[in-house]
């Protein structure tokens, strides 16, 4: 079983903890393909556990529960602000690079951008400027002085690579100006800085990003642009991605632990390779 948290497992563990019959709980597992392998599920759980062992994976399943549960009020929580900002959100995934995930990251930090008086104010804020180190009266500049949130940095130099990847547009034109004369890294920082400036302007003016040959087709028409509503069933299956996204990412090493723990407890691998024929 390489999941022991799904369905079956939960089940398997229950009924551990409640001193069920194996053959019991062999004939209730939820799963009809887990159930073919009986044999091999029996055999792991051939071991004499005692109300101590039973205790710690009751306590287990329920603090898993109570994450569960926080889980889904904080999912909840997350899409009422989605849906407030669902016209900022579709401005700045206008931008070539920028997908629902990095626009959620980038806009949550952020706050409220009229706070910032001009987009070099946001972007040292994002901690994006050049730093500068001063040595017998002379000025120097250094790395970018990493102010501010690693988040949005992470994710706006994230944009920045997938941008250096793409062809045509105006934001990896510019990255390739600068990748001939400086180091990559070196322009991939610059895109990031460009890009949050670029969404400041897009964000103030409350318009779509346009490429150039774009904006010269639309001259007569007005800049401002109609922003595409997101239909609430999507936005609820993007929200669950981001917080299954950061609650993996967060959590892995406790999660890792909480599993090995329930194995060594109950006396069922878990987290192993599935073999050739799969498993549950």
């Amino acid at each position: 079983m390489a999941d022991i948290f799904c369905k079956s497992g939960r089940y398997i563990l229950n009924g551990l903890a409640d001193e069920k019959p194996i053959e019991e709980i062999l004939k209730g597992i939820p799963s009809g393909k887990i159930r073919k392998k009986q044999d091999l599920i029996r055999a792991a759980l051939e071991s004499d556990l005692n109300d101590i062992n039973r205790m710690l994976i009751r306590d287990a399943l329920e603090l898993l529960d109570k994450v569960e549960s926080k889980i889904e009020k904080l999912s909840h929580e997350i899409l009422k602000k989605v849906q407030q900002k669902s016209q900022d959100l579709a401005i700045v995934m206008s931008i070539p690079g920028i997908g629902f995930v990095s626009a959620s990251v980038i806009l949550s930090e952020i706050g409220n951008y009229r706070d910032f008086q001009t987009p070099e104010q946001l972007a040292k804020w994002c901690g994006l400027n050049p730093g500068e180190n001063e040595s017998a009266g002379k000025k120097k500049k250094c790395g970018i002085t990493k102010r501010g949130s690693k988040y949005i940095r992470i994710v706006l130099v994230q944009a920045a690579q997938t941008i250096s990847n793409m062809k045509n547009t105006n934001l990896s034109r510019f990255f390739q100006r600068l990748a001939k004369k400086k180091e990559r890294n070196v322009a991939i920082i610059a895109v990031a800085r460009k890009l949050i400036c670029l969404i400041y302007h897009l964000l103030i003016n409350q318009e779509l990003y346009q490429e150039d040959e774009c904006r010269k087709r639309r001259s007569s028409q007005d800049n401002s642009c109609q922003v595409p509503s997101f239909q609430e069933e999507h936005l609820t299956d993007k929200v669950a991605a981001i917080v299954d996204a950061f609650y993996h990412l967060n959590d892995r090493n406790r999660k890792n632990a909480l599993m090995r723990e329930l194995g060594d407890i109950s006396g069922i691998k878990v987290g192993q390779k599935r073999q050739s024929q799969g498993g549950g």
